[in-house]
Protein backbone atom coordinates (compact mmCIF):
# COMPACT_ATOMS: atom_id res chain seq x y z
CA UNK A 1 0.00 0.00 0.00
CA UNK A 2 1.47 3.31 -1.01
CA UNK A 3 0.94 6.71 0.58
CA UNK A 4 -1.81 7.76 -1.81
CA UNK A 5 -3.94 4.68 -1.01
CA UNK A 6 -3.38 5.18 2.73
CA UNK A 7 -4.46 8.82 2.50
CA UNK A 8 -7.55 7.82 0.53
CA UNK A 9 -8.52 5.17 3.10
CA UNK A 10 -7.93 7.58 6.00
CA UNK A 11 -10.00 10.32 4.37
CA UNK A 12 -12.83 7.86 3.63
CA UNK A 13 -12.74 6.64 7.24
CA UNK A 14 -12.88 10.24 8.49
CA UNK A 15 -15.90 10.92 6.27
CA UNK A 16 -17.69 7.81 7.55
CA UNK A 17 -16.96 8.76 11.17
CA UNK A 18 -18.15 12.33 10.59
CA UNK A 19 -21.34 11.01 9.00
CA UNK A 20 -22.09 8.77 11.98
CA UNK A 21 -21.37 11.59 14.44
CA UNK A 22 -23.72 13.86 12.51
CA UNK A 23 -26.36 11.14 12.45
CA UNK A 24 -26.07 10.49 16.19
CA UNK A 25 -26.31 14.19 17.12
CA UNK A 26 -29.35 14.58 14.87
CA UNK A 27 -30.96 11.54 16.49
CA UNK A 28 -30.21 12.91 19.97
CA UNK A 29 -31.70 16.29 19.08
CA UNK A 30 -34.81 14.66 17.63
CA UNK A 31 -35.17 12.45 20.70
CA UNK A 32 -34.91 15.48 23.01
CA UNK A 33 -37.53 17.33 20.96
CA UNK A 34 -39.84 14.31 21.06
CA UNK A 35 -39.46 13.99 24.83
CA UNK A 36 -40.27 17.67 25.33
CA UNK A 37 -43.30 17.37 23.08
CA UNK A 38 -44.60 14.30 24.92
CA UNK A 39 -44.12 16.07 28.26
CA UNK A 40 -46.04 19.05 26.96
CA UNK A 41 -48.88 16.83 25.75
CA UNK A 42 -49.01 15.03 29.10
CA UNK A 43 -49.07 18.38 30.91
CA UNK A 44 -51.89 19.58 28.69
CA UNK A 45 -53.91 16.44 29.47
CA UNK A 46 -53.73 17.23 33.18
CA UNK A 47 -55.67 20.45 32.63
CA UNK A 48 -59.24 19.95 33.99
CA UNK A 49 -60.71 22.62 31.69
CA UNK A 50 -60.15 20.60 28.47
CA UNK A 51 -63.21 19.62 26.49
CA UNK A 52 -63.69 16.01 25.34
CA UNK A 53 -62.73 16.66 21.69
CA UNK A 54 -59.43 18.30 22.56
CA UNK A 55 -58.63 15.61 25.12
CA UNK A 56 -59.29 12.82 22.59
CA UNK A 57 -57.13 14.57 19.97
CA UNK A 58 -54.27 14.89 22.48
CA UNK A 59 -54.61 11.21 23.37
CA UNK A 60 -54.48 10.29 19.66
CA UNK A 61 -51.32 12.37 19.28
CA UNK A 62 -49.79 10.59 22.28
CA UNK A 63 -50.74 7.19 20.83
CA UNK A 64 -49.15 8.07 17.48
CA UNK A 65 -45.95 9.16 19.21
CA UNK A 66 -45.86 6.05 21.36
CA UNK A 67 -45.60 3.73 18.34
CA UNK A 68 -42.09 4.88 17.45
CA UNK A 69 -40.24 4.08 14.26
CA UNK A 70 -42.04 0.84 13.44
CA UNK A 71 -45.43 2.57 13.67
CA UNK A 72 -44.11 5.35 11.43
CA UNK A 73 -42.94 2.79 8.85
CA UNK A 74 -46.26 0.90 9.06
CA UNK A 75 -48.20 4.14 8.57
CA UNK A 76 -46.16 5.00 5.48
CA UNK A 77 -46.61 1.51 4.01
CA UNK A 78 -50.39 1.88 4.25
CA UNK A 79 -50.44 4.90 1.94
CA UNK A 80 -51.64 3.96 -1.55
CA UNK A 81 -49.60 6.71 -3.22
CA UNK A 82 -46.35 4.97 -2.21
CA UNK A 83 -47.44 1.77 -3.93
CA UNK A 84 -48.57 3.66 -7.05
CA UNK A 85 -45.21 5.37 -7.31
CA UNK A 86 -43.33 2.10 -6.79
CA UNK A 87 -45.53 0.35 -9.38
CA UNK A 88 -45.12 3.09 -11.98
CA UNK A 89 -41.39 3.53 -11.27
CA UNK A 90 -40.73 -0.20 -11.46
CA UNK A 91 -42.64 -0.48 -14.72
CA UNK A 92 -40.90 2.53 -16.19
CA UNK A 93 -37.43 1.25 -15.27
CA UNK A 94 -38.25 -2.24 -16.60
CA UNK A 95 -39.52 -0.79 -19.87
CA UNK A 96 -36.54 1.57 -20.18
CA UNK A 97 -33.86 -1.03 -19.49
CA UNK A 98 -35.57 -3.68 -21.64
CA UNK A 99 -35.99 -1.21 -24.50
CA UNK A 100 -32.36 -0.21 -24.22
CA UNK A 101 -31.27 -3.86 -24.31
CA UNK A 102 -33.45 -4.46 -27.37
CA UNK A 103 -32.01 -1.37 -29.06
CA UNK A 104 -28.45 -2.59 -28.46
CA UNK A 105 -29.44 -5.97 -29.91
CA UNK A 106 -31.05 -4.34 -32.96
CA UNK A 107 -27.95 -2.21 -33.53
CA UNK A 108 -25.78 -5.35 -33.29
CA UNK A 109 -23.66 -3.98 -30.48
CA UNK A 110 -23.05 -7.49 -29.11
CA UNK A 111 -24.24 -6.74 -25.58
CA UNK A 112 -27.27 -9.07 -25.73
CA UNK A 113 -27.20 -12.70 -26.83
CA UNK A 114 -29.86 -13.96 -29.21
CA UNK A 115 -31.24 -16.47 -26.70
CA UNK A 116 -31.91 -13.59 -24.23
CA UNK A 117 -34.13 -11.66 -26.65
CA UNK A 118 -37.47 -13.41 -25.87
CA UNK A 119 -37.07 -12.79 -22.15
CA UNK A 120 -36.11 -9.17 -22.76
CA UNK A 121 -39.13 -8.68 -25.03
CA UNK A 122 -41.41 -10.12 -22.32
CA UNK A 123 -39.86 -7.87 -19.65
CA UNK A 124 -40.24 -4.83 -21.88
CA UNK A 125 -43.88 -5.69 -22.54
CA UNK A 126 -44.41 -6.22 -18.80
CA UNK A 127 -42.90 -2.81 -18.07
CA UNK A 128 -45.09 -1.20 -20.71
CA UNK A 129 -48.13 -2.87 -19.20
CA UNK A 130 -47.19 -1.69 -15.71
CA UNK A 131 -46.86 1.89 -16.96
CA UNK A 132 -50.05 1.96 -19.01
CA UNK A 133 -52.34 -0.21 -16.84
CA UNK A 134 -53.24 2.50 -14.27
CA UNK A 135 -54.04 4.99 -17.03
CA UNK A 136 -56.11 2.43 -18.95
CA UNK A 137 -58.06 1.46 -15.83
CA UNK A 138 -58.72 5.11 -15.02
CA UNK A 139 -59.98 5.68 -18.57
CA UNK A 140 -62.24 2.62 -18.41
CA UNK A 141 -63.68 3.73 -15.09
CA UNK A 142 -64.26 7.21 -16.47
CA UNK A 143 -66.08 5.82 -19.50
CA UNK A 144 -68.03 3.35 -17.40
CA UNK A 145 -69.37 6.21 -15.29
CA UNK A 146 -70.76 7.97 -18.37
CA UNK A 147 -72.55 4.92 -19.79
CA UNK A 148 -76.28 4.69 -19.00
CA UNK A 149 -77.22 1.80 -16.71
CA UNK A 150 -79.32 -0.97 -18.30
Amino acid sequence: MNGRELALICSAACCVIAFFVLLSTRHKRRDDFRTRRLDLLAEALRDPNLDAGTRSELLRALAREHGGFSAWIWQRLQQPMLWRVLWFGGGWMTMLLGGTALATYALRMGMVRSYDVPAIVMLTALGFGMVTLPMALRELLRRDGTLPSR
